[in-house]
């Protein structure tokens, strides 16, 4: 919608950078979120006697 705006006149290139810098910090806090959710669930597991590193050469094969 920003780009958008800026192709209409109705928008500053300011304001489409900001637009993009925000949507890059959603995508890495995303990725983040995902990882840490992931380091959980291993730790979650060595937590209750699980071998984590045969499941992760398992699942390759």
């Amino acid at each position: 919608l920003t780009r958008l705006a800026f192709k209409e006149g109705a928008g500053s290139s300011l304001e489409v950078t900001d637009a993009r810098r925000a949507a890059a910090s959603a995508d890495i806090g995303l990725a983040t979120s995902r990882l840490e959710q992931q380091l959980a669930a291993l730790v979650l597991l060595r937590a209750v006697g699980e071998d984590v590193f045969s499941l992760a050469t398992a699942e390759r094969s």
